[in-house]
């Protein structure tokens, strides 16, 4: 990584804009170059930017602890850690930027902006803005690579491949981190190591290892707890259950067939009751159809007599039909011959109607012809009149129009008049005014002069103010000072005298100290340990030797015991394999002869035996002689003999089986402990073995001149040597322990010493400090009583340059001091009215001037309007009198009525006679089209009415010749015919459910009859039903039993099969487990630890031996007397001390250092950090923010010798101080210099001279 350039604004008190451009001269070429100013400038400033822009964090707001707020600008409080809080007070935005080559070569720029709302100096803080972009050779932007806080920080670290806290390990040096990892003590040593390097991955990797072991642990015991829990069944008990399943088995279809008989003779006495008790049913419905059949009698009569009288019910509706058609016919008749009647009577009406109307057509005709010539007439003076109308109204508009005009200019005349008066008086109103301020007109024509005096007046009274109180304030410093100065004499003046007093203390323990001769001890103390550990090795060969003897003898008792075993049971698997072969040699004749014994008891058997008839030949064998057919008592006999011979024979063999299986179990288990004895012994031997060689090598590296023990097995000599170590060791402990305390005493005298001294360089740096700010302060009092002379001079002429003015407004010198705004306004307003009344005497002179002129054109015009309204006048009586002549003539014509409408109106009269004729013909003809339609409708209506008559006569014979037939008079067909059609149904539908009803009943009991008989074909059961029923439910019963016993014994089967395979199951995950719990346990043993110190405290070390590597190289380069070393009191102390070649490779404390020593022990292990942390990635540049202050003028050549060395590295080194000899060593520096204000800029400093680092805005 390489810093290519640095930029800024408004950063703390770095408020220009500022550029620190590495690629360009001087810096380019400089190797060692300085970032010089005093104290406060902003030196560090511009570390903070470079460290802002690129991990949105500088040290001083990233330092452990910082959880104060402070006020804002805003009127907020923001927390001191807050990067923010860099914004310069006063600004509205800032900004800061780097450029820096990354790992891969590119080119990049880091910026992040800070600004408040509305770029305002007192708006609200807002959120930073980052962002990072690609550049080119040239530095211009190629692409944007990241925006926003966490991706951007997360980009520069990948392209830097470093942390913040790296950053500031291996590109900058902050004030106060230098020396902080050689002044450190082992704890805080560790925690630099462990916040520097990530060295806490170590100890999560340690607890974790714990963790995971201590949880494989658990999970194989857990494992093995189920394993236990399971519960297997022994081999005798699941044989035993698996023989009374069989049994229960066969037991059980015994009983399914005993069930099944009983259940069958039930179900034949159910089915002959039931057969009966139907039978009995069907009877008994059969004659209740019966008798309702009967009961319907009168009702099948009614029936009948309904069914006679149906036939009329046709000739009847025919008859009623006729009757009602020849009604209808007759009324027909009748309206049509009154309708041709009034056919008549409008016909002849119409004809007279078109007479009368054509008469009044003929004399509307005659009247049109007579008036055509007055028409004419007409019509020519309506003409004239009509353009004597136009002419006589053009001529009263003109003459209206020329009145309104004339009439018009009158009244602007006067109008104009009045405003000459009103414009006079207003003039001389305005005169007047511009009299009365004609004194203040200086303040117009000389108000940017005044307004200027009173700008400086304020200016300068502002001034004379502000000094008064800095002044004020100055010396209230200088009081304060020189108080401070006192303090810190009397300070100085006790501190000294503490110093001798730790001076002769320290001398007093050096020489105890030197009495008790440590390294004397320290030495005989590891010979001690080395000495012990060998012991404990030793003695732990021993312990190996003789438990391995000791497990090599059980082993060969196991062994024994278990060969014994073996003999025994081969002995009984070879005896109950004889008896399973001697049953099995039984078997098959036992086996067919209980095979026959359970054919002769079968149903078939038995069947046949109860047909056997004395002398008739068997069926099967053909025998005449049946000697058992009907005594079964010795072939009852005989079958139980077979039978139980062939249960002996089975229970004999299962036994053989068991007895085999249990003697094979047996063996087996004495094999394997037999092998497993035999396992034991020999690894007993190899232990034992190992532990002779192991003892054997330790041996041999004991001390000549110490007692050994003479063998493996002399643990005596061993014990007492053991207690004489440990009492020797216990004395130079206490010894040890002494001379540690009288070291930590005397170090914490001479930290105490070294305190003082350095308190003692602070006082006198802060006296220097002191001193230069009372010099300072007199100087700007001095300074500020110069101003204060000539802030008064220039207000003094300002006074008299405005001493003539104030009184036109009457004002005076203190009104100036009270409100000076106020007396400025005053000023500003009595010109400004003088300006506004010349203005306005202008303005009214030139209005008065334009209404005169006005005025006089206005009179001219006004006359002649005047005289053309006569004119028009005149002209209008003469059209008007033209216009009364024609409108007479017209008026006797026509009777005055308009030619247009009269000849309308007597067209109209005539259009219209003509319309009522035409109508009155149409009329006429329609009329005698009606009469002609009613005489026809008239002869229908007689033809109609002849044939209803005819027909109602016809249908009359027909009824009447049906009643004879049927043999029923009128009245009582009527009433017959009258039953309603749904009451006929009902009775038709009740006649015939009865007769379903009964046919239904005899069909049943005819299928009940039938089923009885079936029923009864094979005959009534022997057994009774209770009998029959006690037999079934004495076998459901058993049934139930051995089904429940058999649920039973399938259930432990079944789970003794699943007992069996999570066995299997657990077998494999516990070796898993196991597997998993030893490589766990392995890593533990190494690394785990429940508090993660195990790992972490060896990751330290490491990484402290490889520093102090780093650093040795870095010192060897800086100076060759000092060496840096581990402390060797113990592998996981994290001490450090130094080499003093000049004295004889002596050890020191690094305390005990000088400032320069120190500084360049610093140096070493600051860069040995650098290459620790950097990994792949070289950094160029470092930066030292460290006070150079302190150092003599020696040492500071020591440590600039020593930074110059560095440039031939490769590395280019920035010093930021304020130390003024500087400018001596460094030829290239950056200097931050105060301009006041609290402001600072930055300029680059050459051997050539200035180069201004500021950019424009």
């Amino acid at each position: 990584m390489r810093i290519l350039a640095i930029r800024g604004e408004n950063l703390a008190s770095l408020a220009e804009r500022f550029e620190i451009d590495f690629e360009k001269e001087p810096l380019r070429g400089a190797g060692l170059f300085a970032i010089t100013g005093e104290t406060g400038a902003g030196k560090s400033t511009i570390l903070d930017a470079l460290c802002l822009a690129l991990y949105d964090a500088f040290p001083r707001v990233a330092a452990q602890g910082v959880n104060e707020s402070v006020p804002d600008p805003s009127g907020q409080t923001v927390s001191a850690a807050d990067p923010r809080s860099i914004l310069r007070r006063g600004a509205g935005r800032g900004f800061a930027e780097v450029d820096f080559l990354g790992r891969d070569g590119e080119r990049y720029r880091a910026r992040c902006d800070i600004a408040r709302a509305r770029g305002r100096a007192t708006g609200n803080l807002q959120q930073r803005s980052r962002a990072l972009h690609r550049l080119d050779a040239e530095g211009a932007v190629v692409a944007a690579v990241a925006s926003g806080v966490e991706p951007v920080r997360a980009k520069v670290i990948e392209l830097t491949d470093l942390t913040f806290e790296q950053f500031r390990r291996t590109v900058l040096l902050a004030q106060g981190d230098f020396d902080a990892f050689l002044r450190a003590d082992s704890k805080e040593r560790a925690d630099l190591l462990e916040k520097i390097t990530g060295a806490s991955v170590y100890a999560e990797i340690s607890k974790r290892v714990y963790l995971r072991t201590k949880a494989a642990l658990e999970a194989l015991d857990r494992l093995r707890r189920r394993r236990d829990e399971i519960g297997l069944l022994p081999a005798e008990a699941r044989a035993a259950l698996e023989n009374e399943r069989d049994t229960s088995a066969a037991a059980r279809a015994e009983a399914a067939r005993e069930r099944d008989e009983a259940a069958a003779l039930l179900q034949r006495h159910a089915a002959i009751t039931q057969m009966e008790t139907r039978l009995a049913e069907a009877e008994t419905r059969e004659q209740s159809a019966l008798a309702a059949q009967e009961s319907l009698a009168e009702t099948r009569e009614r029936a009948k007599t309904l069914d006679l009288a149906e036939p009329l019910r046709a000739p009847l509706a025919a008859r009623e039909a006729a009757t009602q058609n020849l009604a209808r016919a007759t009324i027909s008749e009748i309206a049509a011959r009154e309708a041709a009647a009034k056919a008549q009577a409008a016909l002849e009406e119409g004809r007279e109607r078109e007479a009368q109307k054509r008469a009044r057509l003929e004399a509307a005709e005659t009247e049109f012809k007579h008036f055509g010539p007055l028409w004419s007439a007409a019509e020519h003076l309506d003409a004239e009149i009509l353009a004597a109308e136009r002419e006589a109204m053009q001529a009263e508009k003109i003459a209206h129009e020329a009145a309104r005009i004339a009439q018009q200019k009158a009244d602007e005349e006067t109008a104009l008049i009045a405003q000459v008066a009103t414009a006079r008086a207003g003039a001389e109103t305005v005169r007047a005014a511009l009299e009365r301020l004609a004194t203040a007109e200086p303040l117009l024509t000389r108000w940017s002069e005044i307004a200027e005096w009173l700008g400086r007046r304020g200016e300068a009274a502002k001034s004379l103010a502000r000094d008064a109180t800095r002044a004020k304030t100055l010396g209230a410093e200088i009081d304060a000072a020189t108080r401070e100065m006192e303090t810190l004499d009397g300070a100085d003046r006790e501190a000294k005298a503490e110093r001798a007093t730790l001076a002769e203390r320290i001398e007093t323990r050096s020489a105890a100290l030197a009495q008790l001769k440590e390294d004397e001890a320290s030495e005989r103390r590891r010979a001690l340990d080395a000495l012990a550990r060998l012991a404990a090795q030793i003695e732990t060969q021993m312990r190996r030797h003789a438990k391995a003897r000791d497990l090599w003898r059980r082993a060969m008792l196991d062994l024994e015991g278990a060969n014994v075993v073996q003999e025994s049971e081969t002995r009984a698997l070879r005896d109950a394999s004889d008896a399973r072969e001697l049953c099995e040699a039984k078997r098959g004749e036992v086996e067919r002869l209980g095979e026959i014994a359970d054919a002769a008891v079968s149903k078939q058997a038995l069947a046949l035996r109860a047909s056997l008839v004395d002398g008739a030949p068997c069926p099967v064998c053909g025998a005449r002689a049946h000697p058992h057919a009907h005594e079964s008592e010795a072939a009852d006999a005989l079958i139980a003999e077979l039978r139980a011979r062939r249960d002996a024979l089975r229970r004999e063999m299962v036994e053989a089986e068991r007895a085999i299986a249990a003697a094979s179990g047996r063996l087996s288990a004495a094999q394997e402990r037999a092998a497993d004895a035999t396992r034991r012994r020999d690894e007993a031997l190899a232990e034992s073995d190992e532990a002779a060689r192991d003892y054997d090598e330790a041996r041999a590296r004991w001390p000549a001149d110490a007692p050994a023990p003479t063998s493996i097995e002399d643990s005596a000599l061993l014990a007492r040597l053991a207690e004489s170590l440990e009492r020797e060791s216990n004395a130079l402990d206490e010894r040890l322990k002494s001379a540690r305390a009288l070291r930590a005493d005397m170090d914490a005298l001479r930290l105490a010493h070294d305190r003082l001294a350095a308190a003692i360089d602070e006082r006198r740096q802060r006296r220097d400090e002191i001193v230069a700010h009372i010099a300072a302060a007199r100087e700007e009092t001095a300074r500020i009583g110069e101003t204060r002379a000539a802030a008064a001079e220039s207000l003094s002429a300002v006074d008299r340059a405005l001493a003539p003015f104030l009184p036109l407004c009457d004002l005076s010198l203190a009104d100036l001091d009270r409100d000076a705004e106020g007396a400025m306004r005053r000023l500003r307003t009595k010109g400004e009215d003088f300006r506004n009344a010349q203005e306005s005497a202008a303005h009214m002179a030139r209005s008065l001037e334009e209404l005169t002129q006005n005025l006089a054109g206005l009179r001219i015009e006004a006359r002649a309007r005047a005289e053309a309204a006569a004119a028009a006048k005149f002209q209008q009586s003469e059209r008007a009198s033209v216009l009364a002549e024609r409108r007479a003539q017209r008026g006797e014509l026509l009777g005055g009525e308009p030619t247009a409408i009269h000849r309308t109106r007597c067209n109209d009269a005539r259009l219209l006679a003509q319309q009522a004729l035409e109508s009155a013909t149409r009329d006429s003809a329609e009329t005698e089209a009606r009469r002609t339609g009613a005489e026809r409708d008239l002869a229908h209506a007689g033809e109609a009415l002849a044939e209803a008559r005819a027909r109602s006569e016809t249908d009359a014979r027909n009824f009447a010749d049906a009643l004879t037939i049927a043999q029923i008079d009128e009245a009582a067909a009527l009433t017959l015919l009258a039953v309603s059609p749904q009451e006929r149904a009902e009775l038709r539908a009740r006649l015939a459910t009865a007769d379903a009803a009964l046919a239904a009943a005899r069909t049943e009991k005819e299928a009940r009859g039938r089923d009885l008989a079936d029923a009864l074909a094979a005959g009534r059961p022997e057994q009774d039903v209770a009998i029959a029923d006690t037999r079934r439910a004495a076998a459901e019963a058993k049934l139930e039993a051995l089904a429940r016993r058999l649920g039973e014994i399938g259930e432990r089967l079944a789970a003794d099969d699943l007992a069996h395979g999570r066995a299997q199951t657990l077998a494999g995950e516990i070796a898993a487990a196991e597997a998993t719990h030893k490589s766990w346990a392995e890593v533990d043993a190494a690394i785990g630890s429940a508090s993660g110190d195990k790992f972490r405290r060896f990751a330290q070390s490491v990484t402290l031996e490889h520093l102090v590597v780093l650093a040795n190289r870095n010192l060897a380069t800086l100076t060759t007397r000092y060496r840096l070393e581990r402390s060797a009191s113990d592998t996981a102390d994290l001490g450090l001390q130094i080499v003093d070649r000049d004295l004889c490779d002596e050890r020191r404390s690094t305390r005990s250092l000088s400032g320069g020593e120190r500084f360049l022990a610093s140096l070493a292990l600051a860069l040995g950090l650098c290459s620790l942390e950097g990994r792949g990635s070289f950094v160029d540049t470092l930066f030292i923010d460290e006070g150079f202050g302190t150092l003599d003028q020696g040492t500071l050549d020591v440590a600039m010798d020593a930074l110059e060395r560095l440039h031939g590295q490769g590395r280019k080194v920035g010093v930021i101080s304020h130390v003024e000899s500087l400018r001596q060593r460094i030829p290239v520096q950056i200097r931050v210099e105060k301009r006041g204000g609290g402001r600072s800029a930055v300029r680059i400093e050459a051997r050539g001279g200035w180069i201004a680092a500021l950019q424009p805005t």
